[in-house]
């Protein structure tokens, strides 16, 4: 199986969450500034986590038309697979953010904390990846 990691890009803030080698549980990590080594800084991390797989999150629409975020994510993933050689997919990631924001609005003084939302957002994408692909 091996390692996934969870990407939620933002035009401020990427979340991170990764998973174990068996795909079983997913763990939150650092929230990434988007500025312009934020690549290497993902390569990194994926090399020091012996990623397999990186799983990012696209946006569309509820009608599954893509939009602006989708092409900035598509440029992104492109920059991010000429760095590496472990495949890169595209998750569908509707309402993710919204629901994300709806977990953390019950604990208090979470919601608030930047990156908190971005961070969530990138475990449900990993969750939503492995559900489809659980063998």
């Amino acid at each position: 199986m091996g390692k996934l990691l969870g990407i939620d890009y933002g035009d401020k803030r990427i979340g991170i969450a990764t998973s174990d080698e068996q795909q079983d549980y997913i763990f939150p990590g650092d929230t990434m500034e988007n500025s312009p080594g934020v690549l290497q800084g993902i390569c990194d991390l994926i090399e020091k986590e012996n990623i397999e797989t990186v799983v990012i999150g696209f946006p569309v629409n509820m009608s599954g038309v893509e939009n602006a975020q989708s092409d900035k994510i598509k440029r992104f993933a492109d920059a991010l697979m000429t760095k590496i050689s472990i495949p890169v997919v595209l998750e569908d990631e509707r309402l993710t953010s919204q629901f994300a924001e709806r977990l953390l609005k019950d604990i208090p003084g979470r919601r608030k904390q930047k990156g908190n939302i971005d961070r969530q957002a990138a475990i449900l994408i990993l969750e939503s990846y492995m559900g489809k692909n659980k063998k």
